[in-house]
């Protein structure tokens, strides 16, 4: 991988105000965000901060220092210092030898080549600069350097040949679809790592692909993603394998991947999914918690010896809940999830080598239900939001008095880019061959609703154009308000937006001057029946000018139009 080393002049105003950042310098720090590229810089750069004591330039100072905290730093020995320092006036003399002794033209210059010294002795491939005569000067003297010296767009077209940017690449498109026989090599090559967790694994993948459900998730082109699992009863699925294979993760595909067996489930009627996940891999059971998912048990030496294996869940409820069948539902749900029976060797922790904590399930209300909390006997208790039991029992739906819901309108071709839009009748569901569904995107506009708490609220997307048509919803993840640069580096292809267009949406004065709006979103699902203008402004509603709030009765009204029928 190469290393790239970023002089002074591409960090101080990185992502500030003062100076729009070039889009190749932004595309090359995102690279380095997605692991395809070091980036770093010297210990020379904490030299060249601002300094002064007027208050400002204190505060300046200080956002500056911290800002390059967050690089890499390539650092040099005290016992070699002497030796940079030397090389750094040897490279003073090749590219400025008529420079006068004392000067402030020699001083700057000189802190120049100490970069390049140091960048040259730490052995890093690629110096990174803005200045355009230090890199004139250093391109003509590259032989006596032995430095590879360019400005960011030269340094982009030498770490990633050919890339297009992201508004003409677009993000990337994974597509999900059942495996077939001629998979075989590439899922097994995928499997590598963890084929040592079967007794047989060349059997065991044979006989999964003949009887068993197996999708893989494909991204540019290669098989990344695998999901294994089979019916247990007719309202049972277990998931036996789910695998991102290691050059794929980062980049979104295992929540494609699971969200789209999720939505297979819900169109089979599967009440309950259940998957293990061994104490070797950890780091799945966040994953699979974020997607609704909860432990349920433990089970050691079940695989090997030194292993535990934890037992999740994830239960779908087929329902709307409304404010006066709230209680209802909490009781059944907090009994069949949160409790166990009240047996004496249930509740006896010498039963169990680990005691699980008991616990009942209520609203939490003033007036109107904020959330949850789970009530547990003789310890603390948990809270839960409405959105997270929301994902607990999705596809199930709280209806209740205060909830708000939000209509976005998007032109045609963005959601064409974004989302599956469904421009005919299809299944809501269906079991496609090929299925190209992003289901996490990032939506920019013109900052908006600064006081609601967008995060986790239920979404409908408005096709604007010809189409005219309420197309599907979703869930938001996330709403950020920031500078378009700041944006551009946090959700990367997440979008489909390119640096200028986030830049087209930001606020020109006042509160948040200069900011536009991110909104990410996720889970998203089209509409069985896409729901028209004239059936919209027959609910006594309008085409969106912009993201509006609209009372929940009326999302769970356009939800019903659209053929969601639970």
């Amino acid at each position: 991988m190469l290393q790239v080393t970023l002089d002074t002049s591409c960090v101080v105003n990185l992502l500030t105000a003062l100076e729009r950042s070039p889009l190749e310098l932004l595309r090359l720090v995102r690279l380095a965000m997605e692991s395809r590229v070091q980036i770093g810089v010297t210990d020379v750069v904490d030299d060249e901060v601002p300094h002064g004591d007027d208050p400002e330039e204190v505060h300046r100072r200080a956002y500056i220092r911290e800002k390059l905290r967050q690089f890499p730093v390539a650092s040099i020995s005290p016992a070699r210092r002497a030796e940079r320092d030397a090389l750094a006036e040897d490279f003073l003399r090749v590219l400025w030898p008529n420079v006068a002794d004392g000067s402030r033209k020699r001083g700057n210059s000189l802190q120049d080549c100490r970069h390049l010294a140091s960048h040259r002795l730490c052995g890093r491939d690629i110096f990174v600069t803005m200045d355009k005569q230090l890199a004139r000067k250093a391109q003509a003297h590259a032989d006596a350097l032995s430095v590879v010296v360019v400005e960011p767009a030269e340094a982009l077209a030498m770490v990633e040949p050919g890339l297009q940017s992201p508004a003409e690449s677009g993000p990337w498109d994974p597509v999900v679809r059942p495996a077939r026989e001629d998979d075989r090599g590439a899922i097994r090559a995928l499997l590598e790592p963890i084929r040592d967790t079967y007794d047989d694994f060349d059997v065991w993948l044979g006989s999964a692909l003949r009887t068993k459900d197996v999708w893989v998730a494909q991204l540019d082109e290669g098989v990344g993603a695998v999901a294994v699992w089979s019916a247990k009863t007719e309202s049972t699925v277990k998931l036996a394998t789910f695998f991102v294979g290691d050059d794929y993760r980062g980049r979104a595909l295992g929540p494609h991947l699971l969200f789209h067996q999720i939505r297979h489930w819900i169109g089979m009627g599967i009440s309950k999914v259940f998957v293990t996940v061994s104490s070797d891999r950890l780091q799945a059971l966040t994953f699979f918690v974020d997607y609704g998912f909860r432990i349920e048990g433990v089970s050691a030496r079940r695989y090997k010896s030194s292993a535990v294996e934890f037992v999740l869940a994830k239960h779908l409820f087929y329902e709307t809940v409304a404010d006066d069948q709230l209680d209802a539902f909490l009781g059944r749900v907090g009994q069949q999830l949160f409790d166990l029976p009240d047996h004496a060797a249930v509740r006896d922790a010498r039963s169990w080598f680990l005691p699980p904590r008991f616990g009942a399930l209520s609203a939490v209300s003033d007036g109107v239900v904020s959330g949850f909390q789970i009530s547990r006997r003789g310890d603390d208790s948990q809270r839960m939001s409405i959105s997270e039991l929301e994902k607990v029992v999705y596809p199930a739906r709280f209806v209740l008095r205060g909830r708000k819901a939000y209509l976005i309108p998007i032109k045609p071709q963005w959601a064409d880019r974004m989302m599956s839009v469904p421009r005919a009748q299809l299944p809501l569901l269906a079991n496609c061959d090929q299925l190209a569904l992003r289901t996490d995107n990032t939506y920019y506009s013109y900052p908006r609703h600064l006081e609601d708490d967008l995060s986790d609220a239920p979404v409908l997307f408005y096709i604007t154009g010809t189409d005219r048509m309420v197309a599907g919803f979703a869930r938001i993840v996330e709403r950020v308000i920031d500078e378009p640069e700041v944006l551009y580096l946090r959700y990367g292809r997440s979008g489909i937006y390119g640096l200028d267009d986030i830049r087209s949406h930001v606020k020109p004065s006042g509160r948040h001057h200069g900011c536009a709006m991110a909104i990410r979103f996720a889970w998203w699902a089209p509409f069985p029946t896409p729901v028209g203008l004239d059936e919209v402004r027959a609910m006594g509603l309008h085409h969106p000018q912009s993201i509006e709030a609209i009372d929940y009765a009326d999302y769970e009204r356009l939800l019903k139009a659209g053929g969601v029928t639970w």
